[in-house]
């Protein structure tokens, strides 16, 4: 781990924090846990920790061509930092992060939909060569979620309509008919009208006059 650090944080070694440097200067103090806190003079006072670097330092040519003596843990802060805010602006694009949402659900939504896509955006990219956008990238992952294939129903086994004699079993209201004047007249008058019958469709398994039948399962005869 290495990052920044603020002078005036609590905990911090005040050898370090008061040491007086000039311009390419260093100093540090490690803890007996192996922490390191490091002051670099360079335009202004830098301050880091870190737990996997010591105080050394290497050249580094400027722009200018001027060569100066830089500690390790500070380049290798920049070039992790410089991945961080490629990866922070990659992650912007298309956000669907607003201002309106609730803190805790911004950091779940935004490691969900932004940093896991982009992580994925990277090894994808590792592996196939494939200079796609992110905003294509994302239009990817989405379409199979949008776009479920369908898959054909199976045909079913064809239901028999016919018309049956009951034998000897007590008459009953042809259930039709029932319905049909109950619907018109209430249900009183339709258990007057309706006709009661010793037939009914196998297929459906109601009982129902001939004329009722023939009328519902006109395709079917």
């Amino acid at each position: 781990m290495v990052g920044t650090l603020r002078a005036n944080r609590r905990g911090n070694p005040r050898d370090v924090i008061s040491k007086k440097l000039k311009k390419g200067e260093l100093f540090a103090q490690q803890s007996s846990s192996n922490i390191v806190v490091m002051k670099w003079r360079d335009k202004r006072d830098i301050y880091l920790i870190t737990t996997k670097h010591t105080d050394e330092t290497i050249e580094i040519r400027r722009k200018t061509g001027d060569i100066i003596k830089k500690p390790l843990a500070v380049e290798d802060y920049n070039i992790g930092k410089s991945f961080i805010d490629r990866s922070d602006q990659m992650a912007s694009y298309s956000s669907p992060l607003k201002r309106s949402i609730k803190w805790y659900r911004k950091v779940a939504f935004d490691i969900l939909l932004s940093t896991s896509v982009v992580n994925a955006l990277s090894l994808y990219k590792s592996v196939n060569m494939n200079n796609i956008t992110i905003t294509r990238f994302k239009e990817e992952i989405i379409k199979p979620l949008l776009f479920k294939p369908t898959v054909p129903s199976l045909p079913g086994t064809p239901i028999s309509h016919k018309l049956v004699s009951c034998g000897n079993l007590k008459k009953r209201m042809c259930q039709k008919c029932y319905s049909r004047l109950s619907s018109e007249f209430g249900r009183k008058v339709a258990q007057n009208r309706t006709r009661k019958i010793l037939t009914r469709c196998e297929g459906c398994n109601i009982f129902i006059c001939r004329d009722c039948f023939i009328k519902f399962h006109k395709s079917s005869l």
